[in-house]
């Protein structure tokens, strides 16, 4: 038995809650970028036309610079931090500083972190603080959207934005749902379309406020931007059930798995969020999905999900598509998602998401293949024995021969003239109200070999075979761990994608503690064990409802543009449109060398819709 489990905090993700809007931009440079109307990324500072305002206490934000003490390297500083120093937002322009409410150390600023120690701090809470902006002018805006950044935590507190117009009462936008004690992401992007009446009008304010004791609330990089009349965005999807109701005697069933044994075909689970990104309602918004082999193309299954008769700007709606049972043929498989609703959707990046797995002869795998970082806890821990592994919850009966892993470069191959060894383990593991384990198989130790450690972007995986086969039984979970008895700084396992919380693990002597990526750790039922080493065999095909390569030539143009990459299409339809949606050119293309004529348009951005018999696309057009 161990305590509760703790979050490993070496390793976050970025999660962004809302999907950021695209619009008309940078073509020379592939990117496409929304109008920014508004911004601020305290680069100087907090601004002096900002109001800065505690209504009790004098606790005020405060600005973390290159040139303050302390500096944009340190975040909250209270008495519960490490040291009296916490860790600051993982912001996109940290470096030239951000903001901070740091209710922990106004409270308690040098005292240990316990209740007896409460309000010793130069200016004890409950804390009652806003940050105001200036006057904000959105005269000719018809939508726009409010985007910071925020790194966030609560103990008994509550934080809200709110918005001002015209020297009115002030207006709830947002408020941070976090449970008591918990804490946002590090780096989280917030988006919040503002409603009608805060557009079209020159003087809109908005504050920040923190309300409550303790932790700290941290903000950079603000920006009012603005956004499309109709956008329907996928923010979410999912093939499988685990975390979204789906039932099980371990609560690990339905994971996703990257890669599954032909034995252990899975049962596919289509569910996801749409959500309106645009400023008007949107009607009859569905979502669907196709599962397709990506060697022969051939499309196994589509369906749709239940249609939504109305979504309002802002809003969200889960979605469920009926599940698929896939069959047990090897290979590489894709599922493909797409949005569709009534009104012309004038943002087709957030239209689509896909994803990739393989039916395989023999292996049962959660990360993605290729390295894409390398795992590697606090200082404190690297030169202690630890082991780091994965989840797995077999849907039926699996035998097991071996467990590969993949491992950096970067590890050392010799640790105190000793070679650097590792072994492969598989625990029986209960998650209640703490952790229960039990050791049922584990391999030989294993040296390392130079040639079979990987890049970022390799995919080798190092094989460690079981003296036995072991047989892993259906309503059971399974710690499958990889084992090193020098530390953490010898030894490199490599990771990659996001990790369901709880579902990866890396344990030392002080006890357990879940990572938010997912090791390179697997299990394998068959190949031919006289072969230690063995290549990920993983396809990294990609494909999409849009082909990617039709692009508009030129782009900038004046006169005409060309549409490059539909040659063999047939039926090629092409409509232009305005960010209003309103159609301004139609027609068909006789030859796919035809060009456009567009010197009678107005300068600025268009939409360009192109059909075919087989799929349809938008793509942005610039006129200087």
């Amino acid at each position: 038995m161990w305590p509760l489990p703790k979050h490993c905090d070496m390793i976050k993700p970025l999660i962004i809650i809302q999907v950021a809007m695209l619009l008309c931009g940078l073509i020379s440079s592939g990117q496409n970028s929304s109008p920014i109307i508004w911004s601020e990324d305290f680069a100087n500072g907090i601004p002096s036309s900002w109001l800065n305002l505690d209504e009790n206490t004098n606790a005020l934000w405060e600005y973390r610079g290159a040139n303050t003490t302390p500096n944009q390297l340190v975040g909250s500083r209270g008495s519960c931090t490490n040291n009296f120093e916490g860790t600051p937002i993982a912001s996109s322009s940290q470096n030239n500083g951000f903001i901070i409410f740091d209710s922990n150390y106004w409270d308690n600023d040098s005292l240990p972190c316990a209740g007896e120690f409460f309000g010793t701090g130069p200016a004890p809470g409950p804390h009652s603080c806003a940050l105001t902006t200036p006057s904000i002018d959105l005269t000719g805006v018809n939508y726009a959207m409010l985007q910071f950044e925020q790194y966030v935590r609560f103990f008994d507190g509550a934080t809200s934005i709110e918005m001002s117009i015209e020297q009115g009462p002030w207006i709830n936008l947002f408020s941070n749902n976090i449970p008591f004690g918990g804490e946002s992401i590090n780096a989280e992007t917030v988006q919040i379309i503002l409603p009608p009446s805060a557009t079209q009008t020159n003087d809109l304010r908005i504050r920040f406020s923190y309300n409550g004791l303790y932790y700290f609330w941290q903000i950079d990089d603000i920006q009012i931007i603005e956004i499309l009349n109709h956008d329907l965005a996928l923010t979410s999807t999912t093939y499988g059930h685990f975390g979204q109701g789906g039932t099980g005697p371990t609560g690990f069933e339905f994971m996703e798995y990257h890669q599954y044994p032909s034995d252990l075909a899975p049962m596919l689970f289509f569910d996801g969020i749409i959500e309106n990104n645009g400023g008007m309602n949107l009607n009859n918004c569905y979502v669907t999905a196709k599962v397709k082999n990506t060697l022969t193309n051939q499309t196994l299954y589509s369906a749709n999900s239940d249609t939504i008769p109305l979504l309002g700007p802002g809003t969200a709606s889960n979605f469920s598509i009926p599940a698929f049972q896939m069959p047990a043929d090897t290979g590489n498989y894709m599922i493909l998602f797409e949005t569709h609703q009534t009104e012309v959707d004038l943002n087709a990046f957030n239209n689509t998401d896909t994803a990739i797995f393989r039916i395989s002869p023999c292996v049962l795998a959660r990360d993605e293949g290729a390295m894409s970082n390398i795992y590697n806890p606090n200082s404190n821990f690297w030169d202690i024995p630890f082991e780091i592994s994965n989840i797995y919850a077999p849907s039926d009966t699996f035998f097991v021969s071996a467990i590969t892993v993949g491992l950096g470069k970067t590890s050392a191959l010799l640790v105190n003239d000793s070679l650097n060894i590792i072994r492969g383990k598989i625990y029986s593991f209960q998650l209640t109200d703490s952790i229960t384990y039990e050791l049922i198989a584990e391999t030989d130790w294993y040296p390392l070999d130079s040639s079979q450690l990987n890049e970022i972007g390799e995919n080798k995986f190092m094989a460690l075979s079981l003296p036995d086969t072991t047989m892993l039984l259906p309503g059971v979970s399974y710690l499958v761990a990889i084992e090193n008895p020098f530390g953490p700084n010898h030894l490199h396992v490599g990771i990659n994608k996001v990790a369901e919380q709880t579902t990866a693990w890396y344990k030392n002597f002080e006890g357990f503690f879940y990572t938010s990526k997912t090791p390179m750790i697997r299990l394998q039922s068959c190949f031919d064990t006289t072969i230690f080493y063995i290549e990920d065999t993983t396809s990294t095909v990609v494909e999409t409802f849009n082909d990617l390569s039709w692009i508009l030539y030129p782009n900038p143009s004046e006169d005409y543009f060309q549409i490059r990459g539909i040659d063999g299409e047939k039926t090629i339809q092409y409509q232009l449109m305005d960010y209003q949606g309103r159609t301004l050119l139609q027609g068909r293309l006789k030859n796919v060398s035809e060009k456009i004529d567009i010197h009678t348009l107005d300068s600025g951005c268009y939409i360009i819709q192109v059909t075919t018999d087989r799929i349809r696309k938008h793509l942005s057009l610039i006129k200087p």
